[in-house]
């Protein structure tokens, strides 16, 4: 009973750090970061090692695949500064060492969405016409 609530706990706070630095980075790539190569990017997931060390990070971005693979670049080379401001603004002990993984789930979706909102814009513009 007592080894089941400590892992409650674990994963209670695990959830709380992965929301939590999803957030401050956000915040840090938002206001500190000024080069012109990142576009529009999500931050999908965050997922943290269960000793706390290590969290990957997962971005989508839209635009082109040359504006995709330029924001997705500026992001991995600004992660040793994301990762000075985020030990800065996180209160514990060891910030975990952030990684950039580049998620293509969220935008694909995104992108189907848009397609589906075209053809109906299509559709009706079409029944206008005749």
């Amino acid at each position: 009973m007592r080894r089941n609530r400590r892992e409650k706990i674990k994963e209670r706070r695990q959830q709380k750090l992965e929301h939590l630095i999803r957030r401050e980075v956000e915040e840090i790539i938002r206001k500190h970061i000024s080069d012109p190569d990142i576009g529009f990017f999500t931050i999908t997931y965050v997922d943290i090692t269960s000793d706390f060390r290590y969290a990957r990070i997962g971005v989508s971005v839209m635009g082109s695949d040359e504006e995709k693979h330029r924001s997705f670049n500026g992001l991995t080379q600004a992660t040793p500064y994301i990762q000075h401001k985020l030990a800065g603004h996180l209160v514990i002990k060891r910030t975990p060492k952030i990684e950039f993984v580049y998620d293509e789930r969220k935008e694909f979706r995104i992108e189907e969405l848009l397609a589906e909102v075209r053809r109906e814009r299509d559709e009706k513009d079409s029944k206008r016409q005749d």
